[in-house]
């Protein structure tokens, strides 16, 4: 068991666009607070969230899989 409060693998993420799964490198840091995932694995991550504010529900009868996630989270656009 890993108590490092660090994971890292990969998820199947669906596309805004076409609606089809691809596998994407997440990596989950308690210490950094964050949830990063990476559309190509040694580039910089696509999105970087706050795991303080995600919130995750498994949603199996709206995906489709019996082990799926759903994430939200809070996006605040601030203009100046």
């Amino acid at each position: 068991m890993n108590t490092s409060g660090y994971y890292s693998g990969f998820l199947m993420k669906r596309g805004k666009e076409d609606s089809k799964y691809r596998s994407r490198k997440f990596v989950l840091s308690e210490t950094d607070d964050t949830l990063k995932y990476f559309v190509i694995e040694h580039k910089d991550p696509k999105a970087v969230l706050r795991i303080s504010e995600l919130n995750v529900v498994f949603s199996p009868e709206k995906i489709g899989y019996p082990n799926s996630l759903q994430v939200y989270y809070i996006y605040i656009f601030f203009e100046n």
